[in-house]
């Protein structure tokens, strides 16, 4: 079930969000320089998405990341590609590009 998420959000600092996030809280996969890795999508938006994974220390400012992103039924999965935007100790943000 998707929820609304705060246009105005803390993290390591704060900014103005362009597009509205939903709360999504599904596990994921996402690929990182040929390596696949597990994490958990807790919101998503037209703009870009924060995952939560437990590699946090693998990954830095701008490095360039696909997740692939399940429907809510499951069936399929939609690929994005991204570049991470800022982390914190939990996760990241991607800012898709495509």
């Amino acid at each position: 079930m998707l929820t609304s998420s705060p246009n105005w959000v803390t993290h390591a600092h704060t900014f103005r969000r362009r597009y509205e996030r939903k709360y999504y809280g599904v596990d994921i996969v996402f690929v990182f320089k040929n390596s696949i890795y597990q994490g958990k999508l807790k919101d998503i938006g037209l703009g870009g998405a924060y995952v939560h994974t437990r590699k946090i220390d693998r990954f830095l400012e701008g490095d360039e990341v696909t997740v692939s992103i399940p429907f809510t039924n499951g069936q399929k999965h939609v690929r994005r590609r991204g570049h991470i935007s800022w982390k914190d100790s939990l996760g990241f943000g991607i800012s898709f590009s495509d």
